[in-house]
């Protein structure tokens, strides 16, 4: 069984990667053109 530490750990590992693809491939987003994001952390 899986501590609540590692779940944390391993749910913000992932959540980094996703960030990193999403920088690394850029969708273009036709609702906002504009370079803002609503979530941009």
């Amino acid at each position: 069984m899986l501590s609540r530490k590692w779940i944390l750990r391993l749910s913000l590992t992932a959540l980094a990667l996703l960030v990193t693809t999403d920088r690394r491939r850029p969708r273009p987003l036709p609702e906002k053109p504009t370079g803002k994001k609503p979530k941009d952390e």
